[in-house]
């Protein structure tokens, strides 16, 4: 499914609009649907994002008079289109006229995109406690093993602790660049 980038911004935002004003006081029980909605807005932003970066990628086939050379410049975008948000961001900074990033603008696209891999992919790591501290409240039984005083965990990372306001960078974040990119 290939969804324009404002589609995408327009569920985000619906999702953004969802959560309290930042520095409001959370109500502590209804929090678990804020961070779903805190978390898909994350998602949504950087689908947007990526999205409009694939379309500026695209856009220089339009320009192109010799069906050959188009048919050469898609399979050459093919390849572009399988690296990473990284590459491909370079690629527009370096390739495409008019298109540049401030630093701290470069600073906040990362932010972004090392939200979203946070998200879609959470990877569980191992952490070893003495087993006299209780860092181990609420993690799942079948994850915890103790052994001669050790507290063997496999935790998973989670975005929870700031993805309120993380979200709102986020989408932030993805309006202007699909912004930029529109422009060109």
């Amino acid at each position: 499914m290939n969804q324009e980038p404002s589609e995408l911004l327009r569920i985000a935002r619906e999702h953004i609009d969802l959560l309290p004003a930042q520095g409001s006081p959370l109500d502590i029980p209804n929090l678990s649907p804020l961070f779903d909605h805190a978390l898909q807005a994350i998602i949504l932003s950087a689908a947007a994002a990526e999205s409009a970066v694939n379309l500026a990628l695209a856009l220089p086939i339009t320009a192109m008079r010799d069906h050959r050379e188009c048919r050469y410049a898609a399979g050459m975008l093919e390849l572009v289109h399988r690296s990473n948000i990284r590459q491909k961001i370079e690629l527009l900074l370096n390739q495409r006229l008019g298109f540049t990033l401030t630093s701290a603008e470069k600073k906040k696209v990362k932010f972004l995109f090392d939200c979203r891999n946070e998200i879609l992919h959470s990877t569980p790591r191992y952490k070893e406690y003495p087993a006299s501290e209780p860092h181990t409240a609420g993690l799942p039984p079948e994850t915890i093993k103790e052994c001669d005083g050790i507290l063997a965990v496999i935790v998973r990372s989670s975005r929870k602790s700031s993805s309120l306001d993380d979200a709102r960078t986020c989408y932030d974040t993805a309006t202007l660049l699909a912004g930029r990119l529109r422009q060109l």
